[in-house]
């Protein structure tokens, strides 16, 4: 028992540089990734720019890429020239297998970049009409009138036909309805006038 517990200090001993290094990072990327998030949602919400968080995300996984890679040589001895070299070579598998994520994450990018819809914007797509609730890398989420959530892809919003709706076609309604020729014209405006005011009464 000793002896294991001697190994143990001279190991702790023998990697204590590293794994000081290791903590310092981690608490710098975790402070600094709760810093840039907080603030990109700040500004995003007052600037034109859309706020969802596909930006954020992206911010979010950049800053753990960089702390990766100021650990992988003075801690664990991994080259990160020789990983990226290695990701690349399986990076053509593996993003065949991921085309449909590399669609949408791309088909994100394009609906925010070029201001096609925004949280907050009312739409129908595919004959449901609701409210944008967030665009995250992979889907669109929109909040339909009876209060589902319904999960679009965002390949798919690129590729559907995709209706913006203003406030004057939000509060209207169509109605189809069949008057005799010989009919006379305010006669049958009265009477669509009276019926629609007896309908909307409450």
């Amino acid at each position: 028992m000793d002896e294991y517990a001697g190994n143990i200090d001279r190991w702790f001993q023998a990697n204590a540089g590293k794994l000081t290094w290791l903590a310092i990072v981690l608490v710098l990327v975790l402070v600094t990734d709760r810093l840039v998030s907080r603030v990109l949602r700040k500004v995003l919400d007052n600037s034109q720019i859309p706020s969802a968080s596909i930006f954020v995300n992206l911010a979010r996984v950049t800053i753990w890429v960089i702390g990766a890679a100021m650990v992988l040589q003075p801690v664990f001895g991994i080259n990160p020239t020789t990983l990226i070299t290695a990701l690349g070579v399986g990076g053509v598998a593996i993003s065949l297998g991921l085309k449909d994520t590399v669609a949408n994450i791309i088909g994100g990018f394009g609906l925010m970049l070029g201001h096609v819809i925004q949280p907050g914007d009312l739409v129908t797509v595919q004959g449901v009409t609701g409210t944008v609730h967030d665009i995250t890398w992979r889907q669109t989420a929109v909040r339909t009138r009876n209060g589902d959530l319904m999960i679009i892809p965002n390949s798919v919003l690129n590729t559907a036909a995709l209706t913006k709706l203003t406030p004057v076609s939000e509060g209207m309604s169509t109605l189809e309805f069949t008057a005799k020729a010989s009919s006379d014209p305010a006669a049958v405006s009265q009477d669509i006038l009276d019926r629609v005011t007896k309908a909307t009464a409450n």
